[in-house]
């Protein structure tokens, strides 16, 4: 059902990514996304290294905690996904009351979802962990922070839906100061409820589901301001089953591709429990050091993913192919210098996270293995978020797929258990993994038919709300 506001359809306060120079759209979009997803990662940091303060066992439940609760919120984050990519389109289209629609399915379905989640989470805390390896004070410090996680899931859910609103619109300086928010938020809390209140872990996750709520409020507020394109109505609304439908064929596919990526995090984390607490806590460690690299490239995958979707949206199919390439060429720059730093600095960007000399040591190998894979790991991403902006999930999923299950997973216990290699095994399996898919995914990119996924892409190929 269309709304029939006349002053909706007359909305034109959304950024116009559809017209001007490439670079500089993408630059103005992908910046603040970049710098919101630096300030995330430095709070992840954080997270660790306050953690770490409390001991190897308690790095160790963080660690498994990661994929089981990336699991929950993948399943969302698919939706959201689905969101900045119909609500990207319906903008690039001036379909402004498709937008709103998008937009008000996407809240229901976090809301139905998200309890749901936390139901089932702390129902299946002991069984869940016990598979992923965690057992005696590694499982009791595991209950006492991924119950609070579990608990704080709708919240969480709808502020993930509020991001991808927000994503699809362009307005990524609003969506940097939210977050940014957050951030502080949660560098201010963590230390007082940790150590002050002494809460200790159970702390750590309190700090992390307060923060969240506290972006997510920020982000409501803008939504729900008259500087929103965005314009919510209880009156107007009309449950659509169209919209769910196309919501849910870009989400699955998205959210399959994440469950797998934490599924495969799961994994590799069980074949490092096969050498003790402290591999456990090195793959932590070097995951969150990852961060550092991955954390802005996914800021210009999603502002890839906008610009992409609006261009399509907007009838502009060869400036959409234009970004994308643009996107590849400043992820591929920023992480080959990112590479020669952490290869030449791990022993002491690695003594940051821990006291402990072996697992320094042992994660100094891990950072001088996996950082010449960057490059690699760069393509990926940018691919699969073009991919996600034209509004077809299911390559990015098989690519995604191809990488976990195809190679990371199986190198990596090839290596470390069959040819006994142990850690250094593990890591060299993951390294490969990424160089690998990144040859597949740039393959995959050559392939796309930009003529004829634009006309796919067409706003009359689109539900109608």
């Amino acid at each position: 059902m269309e709304k029939q506001n006349a002053s909706h359809s007359g909305r034109r306060n959304a950024p116009d990514l559809t017209s001007g120079s490439i670079i500089r759209k993408l630059l103005i979009t992908a910046l603040p996304m970049i710098a919101a997803m630096m300030v995330e990662t430095g709070y992840n940091i954080v997270d660790t290294i306050f953690v770490g303060r409390l001991g190897p066992d308690a790095i160790a439940a963080v660690t498994l905690v990661f994929p089981v609760a990336f699991v929950m919120i993948a399943l969302a984050g698919g939706i959201a996904t689905g969101t900045n990519a119909l609500v990207a389109r319906y903008i690039g289209a001036k379909k402004y009351e498709k937008a709103d629609n998008v937009a008000e399915h996407s809240i229901l379905i976090a809301v139905i979802l998200g309890a749901v989640l936390s139901l089932a989470g702390l129902l299946t805390i002991k069984p869940v962990f016990a598979l992923a390896g965690a057992t005696g004070n590694v499982m009791a410090l595991v209950n006492e922070y991924v119950s609070v996680i579990y608990i704080g899931a709708p919240i969480l859910l709808l502020g993930l839906m509020a991001n991808g609103m927000i994503r699809g619109i362009g307005n990524t300086k609003m969506l940097m100061k939210a977050m940014i928010t957050g951030a502080v938020a949660n560098t201010i809390l963590d230390p007082v409820l940790i150590f002050y209140f002494g809460l200790g872990i159970k702390g750590a996750a309190i700090a992390t589901v307060t923060s969240r709520i506290i972006s997510a409020a920020y982000m409501y507020r803008y939504l729900l301001s008259k500087a929103s394109p965005i314009k919510f109505s209880i009156k107007d609304f009309s449950f659509n089953t169209e919209v769910v439908k196309k919501l849910f064929v870009i989400g699955i596919p998205s959210s399959i591709s994440q469950v797998s990526m934490a599924l495969g995090w799961a994994f590799l984390a069980k074949i490092a429990s096969l050498f003790g607490s402290s591999a456990i806590a090195t793959l932590g460690i070097g995951f969150r050091i990852d961060s550092v690299a991955i954390m802005p490239l996914l800021g210009l995958g999603i502002a890839t993913l906008t610009l992409v979707g609006q261009n399509l949206g907007a009838g502009k199919s060869e400036r959409a192919r234009q970004t994308s390439l643009a996107s590849m060429g400043m992820a591929s720059s920023f992480v080959l210098l990112l590479s020669v730093i952490f290869y030449l600095f791990a022993p002491q960007i690695t003594r940051v996270f821990t006291s402990d000399v072996a697992v320094s040591d042992m994660a100094t190998t891990y950072l001088r293995l996996i950082s010449p894979a960057y490059f690699f790991v760069a393509l990926n991403i940018i691919v699969g978020f073009t991919i996600l902006g034209t509004g077809n999930a299911v390559p990015q999923m098989i690519l995604t797929l191809i990488r976990v299950v195809g190679l990371s997973a199986p190198l990596a216990y090839f290596l470390a258990v069959s040819f006994n290699l142990r850690e250094f095994g593990l890591f060299s399996g993951i390294a490969l993994a990424y160089v690998l898919s990144g040859i597949i995914s740039l393959a995959w990119f050559r392939r796309i038919n930009w003529a004829e996924t634009g006309r796919k892409a067409s706003p009359r190929k689109m539900p109608a709300t």
